[in-house]
């Protein structure tokens, strides 16, 4: 349905427009909430935005403007705590990991035993979970890719890291990802 949507609008408005040198293409598939997602929780979800753009540069009768569109999403850092009252959470900030393929989204969150306080799954063993995938792009696909790897195996004074870092690693290998689509579907 959004595929058609956006394919009218581009028939409707922007194919006979002259006015329009450039169209930017911004949509993301990325849920809005995670906190549906238990604790311990691995979920894949469809990655539909860069899935919409490709059948938009396939489609024939759209040749006419596809050097003048260009593909936009919001990234996995999307969803932030900035509206969570942190005085109100009762075990913390579970960690997490966002993990792109050129598919899916894959959603990794941490878990903590309550009693003892002990994480089940922490950071370490979620970045050995994407590690040990089939999805694990290689350390030398980015530097995010190469963090995973260095983390989940403790190499070069890497700890586990905190939420922070995990964001700067899920953007970077997500920007990688999106990089090497575009790049597939523009022919470089």
């Amino acid at each position: 349905m959004l595929y058609a949507e956006l394919k009218n609008v581009l028939n409707t408005y922007i194919k006979d427009a002259e006015i329009f040198q450039k169209s930017i293409i911004a949509v993301t598939s990325f849920p809005e909430n995670l906190s549906q997602l238990s604790a311990g929780e691995s979920v894949l979800f469809d990655r539909l935005d860069i899935v919409i753009f490709k059948k938009i540069m396939q489609h024939r009768g759209l040749e006419s403007i596809k050097n003048h569109l260009y593909f936009s999403d919001y990234g996995v850092s999307k969803f932030t705590e900035t509206e969570i009252d942190f005085s109100k959470l009762r075990y913390g900030i579970m960690p997490k990991a966002k993990y792109t393929t050129s598919e899916k989204y894959w959603v990794l969150k941490g878990a903590k035993n309550h009693l003892t306080k002990k994480w089940i799954k922490d950071h370490k063993a979620i970045a050995l979970e994407i590690l040990n995938s089939p999805y694990y792009y290689r350390e030398d696909f980015s530097f995010g890719d190469l963090e995973i790897m260095e983390r989940a195996n403790s190499l070069n004074g890497k700890g586990p890291g905190n939420n922070t870092n995990w964001v700067t690693i899920d953007t970077n290998h997500h920007i990688a990802v999106v990089i090497e689509e575009l790049s597939k579907i523009y022919g470089s």
